[in-house]
């Protein structure tokens, strides 16, 4: 019943039709490319780092239980900031605390903007210790462009980074997977004014459920251009689409996703899974992966 309430709100608020565009295989190279960033956060160990990537520091928020890892490819001279997504119990109650709060985040202007409040909390406690890491980054690494990602809770704490990176003038490029909706409309216009179409790439999958909530009938509405994986698996550039429009109604918002929006299409992307704890495929594994709670 909760999940009809949800998709019928969803559904019933304002949107667009989207006119659906199938991706470029570029475009698709670099989803798989940062599905394996926000995935690498979760592993507890990653003995392969992607793309011949460098860590350049772990972040272990135990008080908050929460993670970010800082990396640096090299080849593309790209400095990357991913955030996991839930991974204990608490996380759930950050997830599911919907209250909109005004935006409180050191670096952003909107005094008409509203956010999840779950989220917002716990990125306060993380930017302080994070922020000052990204900059030395990037200051090593001269004209080099930096990207943010995050699967699920990720997704939100990497739109929270993204916005205030971006009022901080770094000008992120944002790739989210599962990402929920994390404010209200006006957060939506000053995030979509921030950082441009081209730089925000929000990764939905088949039917998950966590992009649907929280629902538009309490105030939410998402931000960034979503592109949307129509398969349950074996997604490729010709299944994976654009979808302009800042709720559009055809893509990830018109499929049911069941009893409940933490599903199978939600802990994986890109034809792999992405919240694995141990044996993480975005580290090298190939064994079967022992997933997170989202």
């Amino acid at each position: 019943m909760l999940s009809k309430l949800i998709l019928a709100a969803s559904l019933a608020s304002a949107g667009v039709l989207a006119q659906q565009t199938a991706v470029s295989s570029s475009v698709f190279s670099n989803i798989q490319k940062f599905t394996n960033y926000a995935g690498l956060a979760y592993a507890d160990s990653c003995p392969t780092i992607p793309n011949g990537a460098t860590v350049l520091q772990t972040f272990n928020f135990t008080t908050v239980d929460s993670k970010a890892v800082l990396l640096q490819e090299s080849a593309t001279n790209s400095i990357i900031l991913s955030f996991r997504g839930s991974a204990f119990p608490v996380n759930l109650d950050q997830d599911f605390l919907f209250t909109l709060i005004p935006l409180n985040i050191s670096g952003t202007s909107c005094s008409s903007c509203k956010v999840h409040a779950g989220f917002q909390n716990l990125y306060s406690t993380l930017y302080p210790t994070i922020n000052p890491a990204v900059k030395a980054a990037l200051a090593s690494n001269p004209g080099s462009t930096l990207y943010v990602t995050g699967h699920s809770l990720g997704g939100a704490l990497a739109a929270l980074a993204g916005a205030q990176l971006a009022a901080l003038g770094l000008n992120p490029t944002l790739y989210t997977f599962g990402e929920p909706r994390n404010g209200d409309p006006n957060w939506s216009t000053y995030v979509n004014n921030l950082i441009p179409s081209s730089s925000y790439f929000r990764v939905t999958h088949y039917n998950d459920g966590v992009p649907q909530i929280p629902p538009q009938i309490l105030g939410f509405q998402h931000q960034g251009t979503e592109y949307w994986e129509s398969l349950s698996n074996g997604n490729s550039a010709s299944t994976t689409y654009q979808c302009p429009g800042v709720e559009p109604t055809n893509c990830n918002a018109a499929q049911s996703f069941g009893s409940n929006p933490i599903n199978g299409a939600h802990i994986s992307y890109t034809n792999q899974l992405t919240a694995a704890v141990i044996f993480n495929p975005a580290c090298g594994y190939v064994e079967n992966a022992t997933s997170a709670s989202s």
